[in-house]
């Protein structure tokens, strides 16, 4: 904030930066939240006009076939998918088209060997799929955990790696050194393939804090603060 907007006003801190909240006159800030909930609701109906949702019929074919397949590809609205690939994605899962046990005949007088070794529809393809889904699950989950850390108002001696300049021995106390933006840059390049791996690392970021700080400091206080507030988040990630 510019001094003179301030300067007889209050009081002046020595060291302190004071900061401003500007107010538009446009806006009723006592009505805000519904506000919000206006543009949302304007905003979902534009999407609903421009990209309509398509409801499918339900699927009889098992009740009315009982102990035969039915193609992934087959069910309505799962072909539309593949313009995009995720048709194919969801195939190599295994996660549709699956049927009671037994074989037969398909629609339209095809066949088909779901429990087959090679191809896509094969128990091979299931297991990659299966994988891949989960390694990629398992990414998203941390990146979603790094921001909501890094968005945490105590976060920010974490957020980005050690100046020397504001720490001049840092590197020499600290040889593992490890910060928010360098985790999202490994996790981006799928080196956490465990949720062990994560945890590691980030239990080494608040531990490194500790061993170069003393307890009295902002600093010992914001890592034990950060650690109890995202662990029991970290717990919580699914097992892989």
């Amino acid at each position: 904030m510019p001094r003179d907007r301030w300067l007889g006003y209050i009081k002046d801190y020595d060291g302190g930066t004071l900061m401003e909240c500007r107010l538009s006159t446009r806006i009723n800030y006592l009505k805000l939240s519904q506000l919000l909930a206006l543009q949302k609701l304007a905003v979902k109906r534009r999407i609903e006009q421009s990209a309509p949702s398509v409801v499918c019929p339900s699927l009889s074919f098992w009740k009315e076939n009982p102990g035969q397949l039915l193609m992934p590809s087959a069910i309505p609205g799962l072909a539309e998918l593949n313009k995009n690939g995720e048709l194919s994605l969801l195939l190599s899962s295994g996660r549709v088209g699956a049927a009671p046990q037994g074989s037969g005949a398909l629609p339209g007088g095809r066949t088909g060997a779901l429990g087959s070794k090679k191809g896509p529809f094969g128990r091979a393809g299931f297991a990659k799929g299966e994988k891949g889904l989960r390694a990629a699950s398992l990414k998203a989950q941390i990146a979603a955990l790094l921001s909501t850390l890094e968005k945490h108002s105590s976060s920010w001696p974490f957020r980005r790696p050690v100046s020397v300049s504001e720490a001049p021995d840092y590197y020499e106390v600290v040889r593992r050194p490890i910060d928010i933006s360098t985790m999202k840059k490994r996790n981006r390049n799928g080196d956490y393939r465990t949720k062990e791996a994560f945890q590691e690392d980030l239990l080494l970021m608040f531990d490194n804090c500790r061993v170069y700080n003393s307890p009295d400091t902002i600093y010992y206080k914001y890592a034990d603060e950060l650690q109890a507030f995202i662990w029991p988040k970290v717990e919580a990630l699914g097992s892989f």
